[in-house]
């Protein structure tokens, strides 16, 4: 007979639904958890309020359409769990308030010269040097309805020139004469940080920087009111341009109101494709000699090696960026190896800058003339020997013209 499938007493006295009691219990425990946690997290702001989230989905249906600004914080905000927050950004006024009232009260507190070289600079360097950006934001679009104010950098190489615009917002400690005590912190355009600066030729500021604060001060403008756009066209650079617009767009507090590098794009004579021949043989000055300009001596020594780029005009910058009206200024540095000769051509016979000084504003225009670099210029030979005539022209019509220091950094 086969074996009795009979159970016993206590089996069959067990209801079937009791083995399901267990898992009743974790599930509820689990609820009660969850629960907690989200009420949490949402006090403490870390993630949003679904119904305040519905509510205001709901009430934003009958405004009108948002900003770009709007709507990339939106779009960010949404793509995450977790609603980021950041400190408010310190202003350069604020940043310069602080500053000075740190000297004032070091310098107060300093007896003599010795306690002067040896005091001050823990007292105020420190803190000096540590404002950098505290934390990568999300990057932010140019500002609405163009910029007033405009940096242009031809010739950008590795963002020395930015770098320098950058310094000239920073200050230091001053004795009561105005003498530099402690001079401000630099921007390594190479480790895209603060450093310590150094004395060079008994000047703690180089030519170009010097330059661009006497623009500032002599204009009573601050640095942070400038767009900067910067363009060059080596794609060696790529990587460390696309780096230093992060860190320039990102800092606390913000030297420059918004940087954009233009990567593989020329100043030129025309709006377009066109060639870069490369310099190859200059890597310790950072492949300076890189130009459109194929007979440029670099460009020869390194073989004609060239590269496809997007050239631009001053006029279609101008027109693209600068408002029509409210006036302000723009501050042009130029060093880009024989370029500079079609680029004052275009300028000077479309009237697109002189209209601008018409509508107030002002340009000053830094540039390095590259008599001696350029070996016969085939193409160029009509904008280079009517150079002095298209400066005067523009001279005419109100900019101001000055050399541009040779050494940037």
């Amino acid at each position: 007979m086969p074996p009795s499938r009979s159970r016993s007493k206590s089996q069959r006295s067990c209801p079937r639904w009791f083995r399901y009691v267990p898992l009743g219990l974790f599930v509820l425990v689990f609820v009660a958890y969850n629960s907690k946690m989200t009420s949490l997290l949402t006090d403490n702001g870390l993630i949003a309020n679904e119904k305040d989230t519905n509510s205001q989905s709901n009430s934003n249906t009958h405004k009108s359409k948002p900003s770009s600004q709007q709507q990339q914080s939106t779009t960010s905000t949404s793509t995450s769990i977790f609603a980021k927050t950041y400190p408010p950004r310190l202003s350069l006024e604020e940043y310069r308030s602080s500053m000075t009232s740190k000297c004032s009260t070091a310098l107060s507190s300093l007896s003599s010269t010795l306690a002067l070289a040896s005091e001050i600079p823990g007292v105020i360097l420190d803190p000096l040097m540590s404002l950098g950006p505290e934390e990568l934001r999300p990057e932010e679009s140019p500002p609405e309805g163009g910029c007033n104010y405009l940096y242009l950098d031809f010739g950008a190489n590795r963002g020395d020139s930015v770098a320098r615009m950058s310094d000239a917002g920073r200050i230091g400690c001053t004795n009561g004469q105005g003498k530099v005590i402690v001079p401000p912190p630099r921007l390594d355009p190479e480790k895209i940080k603060l450093v310590e600066r150094e004395r060079r030729n008994n000047n703690w500021f180089d030519g170009l920087e010097s330059r661009l604060r006497g623009i500032l001060e002599s204009s009573n403008l601050s640095s942070d009111q400038f767009c900067v756009r910067a363009y060059e066209g080596n794609p060696h650079f790529n990587e460390q341009l696309d780096n230093m617009s992060v860190y320039l767009n990102n800092e606390s507090p913000r030297t420059l109101r918004h940087v954009k590098f233009h990567t593989e794009t020329v100043g030129a004579g025309f709006d377009g494709p066109t060639k870069l021949y490369l310099d190859t043989v200059n890597p310790e000055h950072h492949f300076w000699g890189s130009s459109i300009v194929s007979s440029h001596k670099d460009a020869q020594a390194s073989g004609g090696v060239s590269v496809d780029v997007v050239g631009v005009t001053l006029s279609s910058i101008f027109k693209e960026i600068l408002p029509e009206k409210g006036g302000g200024m723009v501050i042009v540095k130029m060093d880009i190896e024989g370029g500079e000769y079609p680029m004052l051509a275009e300028a000077a016979g479309s009237g697109v800058i002189c209209d601008y000084i018409s509508r107030g504003y002002e340009v000053r225009w830094m540039i390095e003339f590259h008599y001696n670099s350029l070996r016969g210029a085939k193409g160029f030979e009509a904008e280079k020997g009517a150079h002095q005539k298209n400066k005067k022209i523009l001279e005419g019509c109100g900019v101001v013209f000055s050399n541009a220091p040779a050494i940037w950094a």
